[in-house]
């Protein structure tokens, strides 16, 4: 969508959304051909403890099968990108917040206070959204107790 809305025509348009659908086709495409392998390798090789959930199967390929070196770059790139998204998210949403509302009500405003705002309001978000997974954490693990104790 980036490139879509930087490109100056609709003819520097056609080639930027093309060459994101490509490589979004790539990335799917890649992922998919990982899933299947993992699926052919735990069909050839099958855990001690049988999964019980899907999103177990390639941390745990990560941390029990590939090499010390190789894991932990994978792990620190998939850390990296989470880190990356989150940040996207919070910048984009204090940015709406001072375009949207504060610059409604405070029009006088400068940039610098613009700046200072949208960084105490990222900071704001950011604890808000830990405490709010916190929270949710202990009622699932409260949740999952007590339905264990009912049976």
């Amino acid at each position: 969508m980036q490139r879509l809305l930087a490109a100056k025509s609709e003819w520097q348009s056609k080639p930027a959304v093309f060459s994101s659908g490509t490589a979004v086709l790539f990335q799917f495409g890649l992922f998919l051909q990982i899933s299947a392998m993992l699926f052919v390798f735990y069909k050839l090789f099958p855990p001690d403890v049988p999964f019980t959930r899907t999103d177990t199967i390639f941390p745990t390929f990560i941390v029990t099968r590939m090499p010390r070196g190789s894991s932990g770059l994978l792990i620190s790139a998939i850390l990296a990108a989470a880190m990356s998204n989150l940040s996207a998210a919070l910048n984009s949403l204090s940015s709406t917040s001072i375009v949207d509302f504060y610059s409604g009500l405070c029009p006088n405003s400068s940039e610098e206070r613009h700046l200072v705002v949208s960084r105490i309001l990222t900071v704001a978000r950011g604890h808000c959204y830990f405490c709010w997974q916190l929270l949710r954490a202990a009622a699932a693990r409260s949740w999952r107790w007590d339905y264990r104790s009912r049976r």
